[in-house]
């Protein structure tokens, strides 16, 4: 699916957690990883030093961790300001996908979604796997990535983004042969009245799309795939399923120019990045 990744760290010991993440896309054909932290300068000589000397160990204790999980490891650290240095990166290297973390330190700052990971979300054409990174109060990690595609949830509204989507979802079925429940919310905003007068012909339609779908999946070893029809709000009901704890990653795809283009409207997808407590793997348009 993905041979070669930039994996985006601010060194920071949840970042940790983004190592683990990435050891799990071993499993679906990941062999390379490029480790790239960006660096502001700090206009002080001797302090950037300092700080230069403390970050490259950081970056030579991540990079030998990924070199023992078995994946080739190139590091860098260039100079810029984070969100688009790292897109400029991942385009001159020819990445496959950028894995980016979101916790409340470092360079990924701001609440639920740090502003770098919302920026590199503006700027990047290329698939992008955003993983929540954060400490309990005992500085452990929260959250456990050992098995990041066991039980994937596929939102679609049957756009050719979704369908480009579904396509990394078949390539990981066939490897992993994981159950999937794939979920098409009928959106009450468009029009509940004609909704609710037609709701049943409308559950059928949709399922009648989502079965060749299910089947494709069911002939590539899938166990299960389960099929969800509800009616409501898309984020919201996304968001519900996330919090059921049962689904290990969400993926679908984003809509709109370059990579969000309704980032401040309020996009399904952008809601759903800033608000999951699960990775969230996203592909662009251009993936089609």
């Amino acid at each position: 699916m993905f041979k070669k990744v930039l994996l985006c760290t601010d060194l920071s010991p949840p970042s940790e957690l983004l190592l683990q993440a990435v050891e799990t896309l071993k499993k679906v054909g990941l062999e390379e990883v490029l480790l790239v932290h960006a660096v502001f300068q700090a206009h002080n000589p001797v302090l950037e030093a300092e700080i230069m000397a403390k970050r490259t160990l950081r970056m030579q204790s991540q990079k030998e961790t990924l070199e023992n999980k078995g994946f080739k490891v190139t590091t860098e650290m260039p100079l810029g300001i984070p969100a688009p240095t790292l897109t400029e990166t991942a385009e001159k290297h020819a990445v496959d996908a950028i894995i980016v973390g979101s916790h409340g330190k470092g360079i990924f700052k701001k609440a639920a979604l740090g502003s770098v990971s919302t920026e590199i979300l503006h700027r990047t054409s290329k698939p992008i796997l955003l993983v929540r990174v954060e400490l309990n109060k005992e500085d452990r990690m929260q959250q456990s990535f050992e098995e990041l595609f066991s039980a994937p949830l596929f939102c679609t509204d049957f756009s050719d983004t979704s369908s480009a989507a579904f396509s990394y979802l078949e390539k990981v079925v066939e490897t992993l042969q994981c159950p999937v429940t794939l979920m098409h919310v009928q959106d009450r905003s468009i029009s509940e009245t004609y909704y609710l007068q037609r709701l049943e012909d409308i559950n059928r339609a949709i399922i009648n799309e989502l079965t060749p779908l299910k089947e494709k999946l069911l002939s590539l070893g899938a166990p299960e795939v389960k099929l969800e029809v509800p009616f409501g709000s898309p984020k919201e009901l996304i968001l519900e399923k996330v919090r059921s704890k049962k689904h290990s990653v969400v993926i679908m795809g984003s809509q709109g120019k370059g990579f969000m283009q309704e980032l401040l409207l309020g996009s399904v997808s952008y809601s759903v990045v800033r608000k999951s407590l699960i990775p969230v793997l996203l592909i662009p348009p251009s993936q089609a």
